[in-house]
């Protein structure tokens, strides 16, 4: 009789004992928002030159990166999804792959590093390859600390609810106008 509950605490141990953590890497979760953000650059293969944007986010928890590469010379848009491995203290090894609408468009290996760390905003590098279907890019990305300013909202336009001090009434709500820039589309 306790030969059966000793076994299956035993399994209960290793297989908990096999699961991942959810807290992560520490020296992930210090680094990933210095790498989370906008980087700009280019992408050459041979003589073609192309102008580049990455909108990077990577969850510190898991190390799982997701991204939209743009190439701003030809205005396409590419998502991604992959992952960030941590190397040392100031860097790592984003690979992700890249899709156009529901066909894989390429991969992309970064290694990104922070450079100096006693600046307010510290340098991010970003440098590897873009592997496409016809071409093989040279990437080479900076992080932008301040890539577009906010848009400034129009003075008429009221507050919204949660700037009202005090209680919201129907006499105090009204609808707020959204504006949306488009995106071009090909």
């Amino acid at each position: 009789m306790r030969l059966p509950v000793a076994l299956s605490l035993l399994a209960l141990t290793l297989l908990s004992s096999c699961a991942p953590t959810l807290r992560g890497d520490t020296r992930l979760k210090a680094l990933a928002p210095a790498l989370t953000g906008t980087y700009n650059g280019t992408g050459q293969a041979g003589l073609l030159k192309n102008a580049y944007r990455m909108l990077l986010n990577i969850d510190p928890r898991t190390g799982r990166a997701d991204a939209v590469l743009t190439n701003t010379s030809l205005n396409k848009v590419y998502p991604a999804s992959g992952t960030f491995t941590l190397f040392g203290e100031q860097g790592g090894m984003l690979n992700l792959q890249l899709f156009e609408g529901k066909r894989e468009a390429g991969t992309l290996q970064l290694r990104l590093t922070r450079g100096d760390t006693t600046n307010a905003e510290p340098t991010v590098q970003a440098e590897g390859k873009l592997n496409t279907l016809l071409f093989n890019f040279q990437m080479n990305l900076q992080k932008v600390n301040n890539p577009m300013p906010l848009p400034r909202f129009l003075p008429d336009v009221p507050p919204s609810q949660s700037q009202y001090p005090g209680q919201v009434s129907p006499a105090n709500m009204e609808s707020q106008p959204v504006y949306v820039t488009p995106t071009p589309r090909n």
